[in-house]
């Protein structure tokens, strides 16, 4: 058999998985939110009437949830130190509705300040250096009130 050929039964392969077994497939691995797996399943050539049909049935058996999502990533993002800020943004990129990302970062059990006093810990080199400390605290997105109170604090 030619490469061609093994070409179009790989193609083939992938197409005999449906939508929803491909996105169950996927939520096995990681929580994703509905729009990951939109972009995902139409990445992989699935129309957009089998994609929709999925990821209803995903969310009526309780499989798929942005909010879920959106909880979960917050705290992974948050337990990394990463501020409200950046992970409201992130969540809003990658899809999820601007409501429910802020609403999943107030959610959060967390001292930001601590959590940006952390960060500067870990940052040895910037001791003393408190533009830069500043800096790295505005990347990391947190508050500019929870930023200078931990400044302050160290």
């Amino acid at each position: 058999m030619n490469s061609e050929g093994s070409e179009e039964t790989v193609e083939t392969a992938e197409h005999a998985v449906s939508a929803y077994g491909r996105a169950v497939d996927l939520l096995v691995r990681r929580e994703h939110c509905a729009a990951e797996l939109r972009h995902k399943l139409t990445k992989r050539g699935y129309h957009d009437g089998e994609i929709e049909a999925a990821l209803e049935r995903l969310v009526e058996e309780g499989y798929l949830s942005d909010a879920r999502f959106a909880e979960l990533y917050a705290e992974q993002r948050a337990a990394k130190g990463f501020g409200q800020l950046k992970i409201r943004s992130e969540l809003v990129s990658r899809g999820v509705d601007g409501a429910l990302a802020s609403l999943a970062v107030e959610q959060l059990d967390m001292d930001w300040v601590a959590s940006a006093c952390d960060v500067l810990r870990s940052k040895r080199n910037l001791a003393g250096h408190y533009a830069r400390q500043r800096q790295v605290l505005e990347r990391r997105g947190f508050l500019a009130a929870d930023a200078r109170r931990a400044l302050a604090q160290l």
